[in-house]
C-alpha cells in the first residue's frame, strides 16, 4: 500500500478509494486494509480541520471522501463483502 509521504501532494483520497474498490472486485484480500487505512488518512486530514462546517463539507461534498466514509460505515455495520463497493452501495441509495 502506498505510504502517506508517498501520496503527498497528489489526489490521496481517491487513490486510497481506488485501490480498494480494484482490490475489492479482484476478490484481493488487501481490499479490507485498503479501505481501513483510506479512512484512517480521511479522518486524520478532517481532525487537523477546526471548524465544523468546513470539517462537515470536507467530509460530505468531496465525492470520494463521502464514498470512503459511507464506505467504512459500511463495514463497521457487517455488511456482506458484495455490498462494500462504492458502485454497489450508490446503486442501493
Amino acid at each position: 500500500m502506498p505510504s502517506a509521504a508517498a501520496l503527498d501532494g497528489t489526489e490521496e483520497h481517491r487513490i486510497r478509494l481506488t485501490l480498494h474498490e480494484v482490490w475489492h472486485r479482484a476478490g484481493d484480500p488487501r481490499a479490507g486494509a485498503a479501505l481501513i487505512e483510506a479512512h484512517r488518512a480521511l479522518m486524520h486530514e478532517a481532525d487537523a480541520i477546526t471548524d465544523a462546517a468546513l470539517r462537515r463539507s470536507f467530509l460530505t461534498q468531496i465525492p470520494e471522501n463521502r464514498e470512503i466514509a459511507a464506505l467504512s460505515a459500511g463495514a463497521t455495520t457487517n455488511l456482506p463483502a458484495s455490498d462494500l463497493c462504492t458502485s454497489e452501495l450508490i446503486k442501493k441509495a
